[in-house]
């Protein structure tokens, strides 16, 4: 599994929620009162059931208004039952996400990431970056306000 030497993204792996199988783990953590970030590493094929789409949910309960940052730089498949999942839990949660970044390096995730844009409805609120250093430059800025 790869390995990153963002601050912001070890601080994520340290003290986030962490589901994990042999096959990847998916983190997520609050940074701040209005940022919630989830990091995939590995394949998820739905192992981890409702967990993180939950985790995800409370937070954004609590917050109100918040940004969801998903790092998927280092994900190598996710199933599009797991997509559709996540479709559903941003177009639900729509009236209380400000914004959606989500970073991406392979296809197969890029293709999924479109797929989760067109069925969640989010448009323009879903950025999908391929760039490691601007997306990390964005989640600093969303983490620091």
């Amino acid at each position: 599994m790869g390995t990153t030497t963002s601050p912001l993204i070890e601080r994520i792996e340290r003290e986030g929620v962490r589901f994990k199988n042999s096959h990847g783990a998916v983190t997520v953590a609050r940074l701040g009162a209005s940022t919630v970030v989830v990091r995939v590493v590995g394949r998820d094929a739905g192992a981890f059931g409702d967990g993180p789409l939950e985790e995800v949910s409370a937070f954004l309960r609590e917050a109100g208004q918040a940004d969801l940052f998903i790092d998927a730089r280092d994900a190598l498949g996710a199933s599009l039952d797991v997509g559709a999942q996540w479709a559903g839990l941003l177009r639900a949660q729509r009236p209380r996400i400000r914004g959606v970044s989500i970073l991406v390096r392979a296809k197969f995730i890029q293709l999924t990431a479109d797929l989760v844009r067109q069925l969640s409805e989010l448009g323009e609120a879903m950025r999908i970056y391929t760039d490691g250093v601007a997306f990390d430059e964005a989640l600093a800025a969303a983490a620091a306000a």
